[in-house]
């Protein structure tokens, strides 16, 4: 089981990293780039079949444009256990001022999902 939780810095057009990242993680193409989507696209890589993962994290990954590749990550290659809302105003951690989802999957290479994200 992996538990983490990934840093939320968002790379811009002109950090060098973007060059070495793109060709290697599906989450780094289109829109911005936020570390945490490849934390998790990375610790999806590392977890074994069947292992669980839980990360807190930001919550736009549930709805913004920027992470339609993160979703369609998600959908294709685990089963979802749980996913926690958090608000502005629960202050999970006292210097951050963003909404926050606990996510909790399991690695399950066997779906082969043709799903369709939008």
């Amino acid at each position: 089981m992996i538990i983490g939780n990934p840093p939320y810095e968002i790379l811009g057009v002109g950090d060098e990293e973007l060059n070495y990242l793109k060709p290697k993680y599906q989450t780094s193409r289109g829109g911005k780039l936020n570390l945490y989507k490849l934390f998790i696209e990375l610790s999806l890589m590392l977890l074994k079949n069947k292992g669980y993962l839980g990360f807190i994290c930001h919550n736009n990954y549930l709805s913004s444009a920027d992470s339609l590749s993160l979703r369609k990550e998600l959908l294709e290659k685990v089963d979802i256990i749980e996913i926690i809302e958090y608000q502005k105003s629960d202050k999970v951690f006292k210097d951050v001022t963003q909404s926050l989802t606990t996510i909790i999957f399991e690695k399950n290479p066997s779906l082969n999902k043709k799903n369709s994200v939008h």
